[in-house]
């Protein structure tokens, strides 16, 4: 199953036999052409006001391919980032609270370009990465072309003492600690691909 966000909205592709999309206020269609999921992701993208949609596919893997197509596409990673006393750490960027992540440069890994990333936006000395969480998918135009960004993210650790400096050069203008059991956390003000990834870390500890 993927969950591509466009304009921050839900565009899921599944498996016909996929059980896990139960929301009835999502447009759900079962398609397998190209250009239906084609016409159908590009009306989605030129109206705001939908709550989600659902492209039921007898292969997704194969659906996602031919929705990617349609855009350029950028693979980044980055970190949900931990420390001892059980906090997140996350980044201000843009007006959202994010998590440090950039693309993948040629010739790195996704765990290579997690921790520059990481290093470089969080100003830190060193992080330890532990495993991966997961993959989010979102969409966005950049100078009129419109881009998918597949983002690969892992689970880091980092001392609460080590010194922290925003990357100013990439628009981060605070860092800063949350209680990951606490109720401040979720209602950050953030893109929906954050929370979702958030999310599956929470769960998955």
């Amino acid at each position: 199953m993927y969950t591509i966000y466009i304009n921050d909205k839900p565009f899921i592709i599944c498996d016909d036999w996929d059980h896990l999309i139960h929301n009835k206020s999502y447009l759900h269609y079962y398609n397998n052409d190209a250009d239906f999921i084609t016409k159908t992701s590009k009306d989605f993208l030129q109206v705001n006001n939908k709550i989600g949609a659902v492209i039921h596919t007898s292969n997704a893997i194969k659906a996602f391919e031919l929705f990617s197509q349609n855009y350029d596409v950028i693979e980044a990673a980055g970190g949900v980032i931990e420390n001892e006393l059980k906090q997140i750490l996350m980044i201000f960027r843009r007006g959202f609270w994010d998590m440090p992540k950039g693309k993948i440069e040629k010739g790195e890994t996704e765990i290579s370009a997690a921790k520059r990333e990481v290093i470089e936006e969080c100003g830190i000395n060193q992080v330890e990465v532990k495993s991966k969480i997961g993959t989010t998918y979102h969409t966005f135009n950049m100078y009129g072309k419109n881009v998918l960004k597949i983002s690969h993210w892992y689970r880091m650790v980092i001392s609460s003492t080590e010194k922290l400096k925003p990357q100013t050069e990439e628009d981060i203008t605070e860092i800063k600690w949350f209680d990951k059991n606490g109720p401040e956390l979720k209602k950050l003000e953030a893109y929906k691909s954050i929370h979702e990834i958030l999310n599956l870390y929470l769960n998955k500890k």
